[in-house]
């Protein structure tokens, strides 16, 4: 049994085991029969959705984004090399010839679907070939492939109908306090309904962490198939740059967005990658700012709510099988990172008081209760969050820098802000086409990166600042002060915009320090109208 096949079995048991669980708790409390009736009607409709999905699925991207379905043989005849590929590959591995559909769309991703491995469908947009070499074209055909090879369209298909069932539970359960005519009864099911619902926290997290490792099989099966693991890696770089470099429209958006858990690479990820590779092709500069991905303690944490490994990871573990087949390195992960010179106790350091800071709103309640009753809980969280919000932006003097120089650095993080300023101009909206995307898109001489703007006056100032003033900088040379962060991508949370027409102010901690003043006023008062009582 291989890695791949452990993880799954391991996933669908411990979510399963959850399942069965909670529903021998429900027997020896209750013989609840819309219970059972909700849990058959989950599995009957996620297997008819599994069943006709793909041609449901076939009618929207025909309808949406315009997706042309080729005969096998209109196929050979435009594409006649990546047909005899695609041929050679489903005969190997025992499944059926895929349906191949095209996306006029410069926006290069591919993605699968399907119901078995015999009824699959890839898709790939022309962004695919316009920016890709052809044995790296065949790569990421090759990785869609893989998908279809390891039935990941049924195994993922079980494993959300798990994670429905166990909500279910939850929802039916957490009721049964109140419609119970024993009132211990119903508050011991109420209580396996808050257990199922922890459950189905867990199993949500699993069913990501399972997507993670059919990315790594696919990735894999791609690189064995072409004996060309690097083909892969220069596709993933290159398909996350023509996400950046493609003009965006509304329906390239959608279409990005919509097949996010789909596609080949996570989108969010693709702008980090991408907008790194916009500037700079070398090789160095790129394994050492994907370093990160490898060695920073936040990786971990930004990946856990991610369908796709972090892009980083999937390369390194790319270049770990060309060594496996005596290739030459591309990106000498192990250089970079010794070229770094890392403090790894600095690393986890930070990384802990980050997290502790990050908590810190829901941790000093619990003391401040203790003594002082609610009016310390309410003071204890205001007081948390005054220190979150000035610990992330501090008030420290921004420094002249550059994007790229920002991204390299191993210690940057999510949640600590550096400041920052950046010159360069605003090449466009934060969300492409969107009049109401009060942020915008900045770029200097090694990168973009994304501003994030906050309006003294809040959602109505964003509202106004987007419709009346982000056009009129579109294009204009500017200066970017702000509060640098790195996630899973990088962004700039501004304090000023200098521009040729003037100064923009950004307001970012404002209403969190009104709001958290206005708290800690009214933890005061109740604890003195408490002490006043005793």
């Amino acid at each position: 049994m291989n890695p791949l096949q452990r993880a799954s079995i391991f996933t669908l048991s411990v979510i399963f085991s959850f399942i069965l669980f909670i529903i021998i708790l429900v027997g020896l409390y209750s013989d609840t029969l819309s219970l059972g009736t909700s849990i058959v009607l989950t599995v009957v409709i996620n297997f008819l959705l599994w069943a006709i999905g793909p041609t449901i699925s076939d009618l929207i991207y025909r309808w949406i984004y315009k997706v042309h379905f080729f005969t096998k043989e209109e196929f050979t005849g435009q594409y006649p090399e990546l047909a005899h590929f695609i041929g050679s590959v489903s005969q190997e591995y025992k499944f059926n010839y895929p349906k191949i559909g095209l996306i006029n769309d410069r926006n290069p991703t591919a993605f699968t679907y399907g119901s078995t491995r015999n009824n699959a469908r890839i898709v790939f947009t022309e962004g695919i070939t316009h920016y890709l070499k052809p044995d790296e074209v065949k790569a990421v055909l090759a990785h869609e492939m893989g998908h279809i090879h390891h039935a990941d369209f049924i195994v993922m298909s079980i494993a959300v109908t798990f994670v429905q069932i166990l909500y279910e539970l939850y929802v039916v359960l957490s009721k049964s306090k109140k419609g119970s005519k024993n009132s211990k009864k119903g508050g011991s099911l109420a209580l396996i309904g808050l257990l199922s619902y922890v459950f189905y926290l867990i199993s949500s997290y699993l069913l990501l962490y399972l997507s993670r490792v059919r990315e790594y099989y696919a990735d894999s099966f791609a690189a064995m198939v072409t004996k060309s693991p690097h083909s892969l890696t220069q596709a993933l770089v290159k398909i996350a740059y023509g996400i950046v470099k493609a003009e965006d429209s509304q329906s390239s958006k959608r279409l990005l967005e919509s097949t996010r858990s789909l596609g080949i690479l996570d989108v969010k990820n693709a702008g980090f990658i991408g907008s790194m590779v916009y500037a700079s092709t070398q090789p160095a500069l790129i394994a050492e700012i994907m370093s990160f991905d490898k060695l920073s303690p936040w990786a971990w944490v930004l990946e856990l709510s991610s369908t796709h490994p972090l892009t980083g990871k999937r390369i390194f573990a790319l270049e770990e099988i060309a060594k496996g087949l005596n290739q030459p390195v591309l990106l000498d992960f192990d250089t970079a990172i010794s070229r770094l010179n890392i403090d790894k106790s600095r690393l986890y350091q930070n990384f802990y008081l980050e997290v502790f800071i990050y908590f810190l709103p829901f941790l000093l309640p619990v003391p401040l209760f203790i003594i002082f009753g609610v009016g310390g809980a309410v003071l204890g969280f205001a007081l948390g969050s005054l220190i979150n919000v000035n610990y992330r932006m501090t008030e420290e003097e921004s420094k002249p820098s550059k994007i790229i120089d920002e991204i390299r650095n191993p210690y940057a993080s999510p949640m600590r802000g550096r400041p920052v300023v950046f010159d360069g101009k605003i090449v466009g909206r934060g969300v492409p086409g969107f009049v109401f995307s009060e942020d915008m898109m900045f770029q200097d001489s090694s990168g973009i990166i994304y501003l994030n703007y906050n309006s003294i006056l809040g959602f109505l100032g964003n509202m106004f600042f987007a419709i009346g003033k982000v056009k009129q900088l579109l294009g204009q040379s500017a200066k970017a002060d702000g509060w640098f962060f790195r996630g899973i991508a990088q962004s700039i949370t501004l304090k000023k915009l200098h521009h040729a027409g003037g100064t923009i102010t950004s307001h970012p901690k404002a209403w969190s320090i009104i709001i958290n003043i206005l708290l800690s006023l009214l933890g005061l008062f109740l604890i003195s109208a408490r002490v006043g009582r005793v």
